[in-house]
């Protein structure tokens, strides 16, 4: 039962971390497309570290 529950918290820690991730480039990219970098810097706005 304990497991059970370890294993389901680490599941849904990582989709978390997944989507966090995903919202950061997201953002990332609508700041590169507001200011007008989009097209010239694309690689580099989704570098990651």
């Amino acid at each position: 039962m304990r497991i059970a529950l370890y294993a389901r918290s680490v599941a849904g820690a990582e989709l978390d971390y997944i989507n966090s991730v995903f919202a950061h480039n997201v953002a990332k990219l609508s700041l590169a497309r507001a200011v007008g970098q989009a097209g010239d810097n694309f690689t580099r706005f989704l570098q990651t570290r």
